[in-house]
């Protein structure tokens, strides 16, 4: 997750540096002058800037509510965010809302966007990897 925010927010987190607390995710870094920072950002805005980062990087990330577990006995449903990633294919971003690439499924709509951004990330990580021993 480190990793994420690192792109996300364009800061130089490690990966003991953060943790999410009551939808709240707190978070240290060093700047460029040597000094420690510390910011709180919510999840569910650190959720739209990873959906911005992913349409910056040629994604679309499309979230929907879905069914889980139905327990008949005590009338409980639980319920999931699913999140449709699918590639844009030019440069104005125009996509066909038909074909996804993956699907991810979470507890909630931040989980699930986190996790869409995070395979966003190693794909665009293995593919710059191949790139750079093919040279």
């Amino acid at each position: 997750m480190y990793k994420l925010l690192n792109a996300v927010l364009q800061t130089n987190i490690q990966q003991d540096d953060y943790c999410i607390k009551n939808n709240i995710l707190s978070y240290s870094y060093c700047r460029c002058d040597n000094e420690w920072c510390t910011k709180k950002i919510n999840i569910y805005e650190l959720a739209f800037q990873c959906k911005a980062w992913a349409y910056r990087n040629w994604y679309h990330i499309d979230t929907s509510i879905s069914y889980g577990d139905i327990d008949y006995e005590s009338d409980e449903v639980t319920y999931y965010c699913l999140a449709f990633l699918s590639r844009l294919d030019d440069k104005e971003h125009i996509m066909d809302r038909n074909k996804f690439t993956e699907e991810f499924e979470a507890e909630s709509e931040p989980k699930a966007i986190f996790l869409a951004c995070e395979w966003i990330l190693n794909k665009e990580r293995n593919y710059n990897e191949i790139k750079r021993v093919l040279r």
